[in-house]
């Protein structure tokens, strides 16, 4: 909870679609912009909330997936519809959906 009172800055969640689920990754953006390399060593504990929609069209929100590290693989079928920060109440950071690379 340290990081999320004491320093400069937020959370930034990158999220790449992969071969049998996603991969997430935390960064820092200043007020300047993205941080300098140098600068991005600061490691939030984001909660995910991530919603996914089973076979039968429910929705289903999982609130106990935690970012902890700089990156996580994460394993769902990404030809489901799916979000991360589902509902976004009281969110202290940013979700930035990139599309995957071919090759």
């Amino acid at each position: 909870m340290d990081n999320w009172v004491k320093k400069m800055g937020y959370p930034v969640v990158s999220v790449v679609e992969k071969e049998g689920g996603i991969l997430v990754r935390q960064d820092r953006f200043l007020e300047t912009g993205p941080a300098d390399p140098k600068d991005n060593e600061v490691l939030w504990s984001i909660p995910l909330n991530l919603l996914t929609i089973s076979e039968d069209g429910s929705p289903d929100i999982d609130s106990s997936v935690l970012l902890t590290e700089r990156e996580r693989f994460i394993p769902l079928d990404t030809n489901r519809a799916f979000k991360l920060n589902a509902g976004t109440t009281g969110s202290r950071h940013w979700i930035r959906y990139e599309r995957a690379q071919n090759g």
